[in-house]
């Protein structure tokens, strides 16, 4: 099991979403923004503090039009 010394950087519910945060990326610059976002939303609504994950998200947004909600 995971010790209380462990950090939370060596879960795999944090790695998971960096996974995520990684695929929306890649599916944006495969211009599959419409995916991205989805991802990127799931990500972001995980409830898990990962750096990155909402600027993640309203790269996203912004990348299909939806500029009001990415600058929220």
């Amino acid at each position: 099991g995971i010790s209380n010394n462990q950090s939370i950087e060596q879960s795999p519910t944090w790695q998971h979403i960096q996974d995520m945060m990684q695929q929306a990326l890649n599916l944006l610059n495969s211009s599959e923004p419409i995916e991205a976002v989805r991802i990127a939303e799931r990500a972001a609504s995980m409830g898990i503090n990962v750096p990155g994950v909402h600027y993640t998200y309203s790269i996203c947004l912004c990348a299909v039009g939806r500029h009001r909600e990415g600058l929220e």
